[in-house]
């Protein structure tokens, strides 16, 4: 038998985590729909969005939705994720650019254009103290 350890498990709950999520995580739609309210955009402009470990998707499908002028990227660096991300945001395919990459290392430089805003809805807490830190230091000089 595999001993997988915490974060191999979690990235292999990948194909059911959207509906895993909604028991272990109380209000996870209200609270991504908050966050969606508090970004306030002209509906012509284009803005460009970074989801710091963006997972399944489920995030930036209800951005994309809402701001039809929405660029989004999408950084984790869970293979499973991506996929069924990828499958997701199928229908967003050239306003989303998939980026594997873990929070605390350079992400920065695969982006290509200027960020107008970088949300991350759940993902912050599986870094260790040391992954934060580093985290932390790269968006506040990004």
């Amino acid at each position: 038998m595999k001993d997988f350890n915490n974060k191999e498990r979690f990235f292999k709950m990948a194909e059911v985590y959207d509906k895993l999520v909604q028991y272990l995580i109380p209000k996870y739609n209200f609270l991504q729909e908050e966050v969606l309210n508090l970004l306030t955009f002209d509906m012509k402009m284009q803005i460009n969005i970074v989801d710091l470990g963006a997972g399944s998707g489920i995030f930036l499908e209800k951005m994309l939705k809402r701001y039809p002028n929405v660029k989004c990227y999408w950084i984790d660096y869970s293979d499973d994720f991506l996929k069924v991300a990828k499958k997701r945001l199928k229908k967003y395919s050239r306003r989303i650019k998939f980026i594997i990459s873990p929070l605390e290392e350079n992400w920065t430089k695969k982006v290509d254009e200027k960020i107008h805003v970088i949300t991350s809805m759940s993902a912050i807490h599986h870094l260790e103290t040391y992954e934060k830190k580093n985290y932390i230091k790269l968006v506040m000089n990004y």
